[in-house]
């Protein structure tokens, strides 16, 4: 019984430990995720401005 424990407790670290380091992948992910969204963002307003003032001939 004690072996079946031990062996228990070992798949709830590891479960842990997995989870924590998917987690931190995911976080960081998100951050890579967020900053290239806003740069793409930065980007198309200042293309979109231009396009927009060609097309109304502002």
């Amino acid at each position: 019984m004690a072996r079946i424990h031990l062996l228990s407790s070992q798949l709830t670290a590891t479960a842990i430990v997995s989870f924590e380091d998917s987690k931190a992948a995911a976080t960081y992910y998100v951050s890579v995720a967020v900053i290239t969204l806003s740069i793409v963002v930065a980007v198309l307003s200042v293309v979109a401005d231009e396009w927009l003032a060609s097309m109304l001939n502002l």
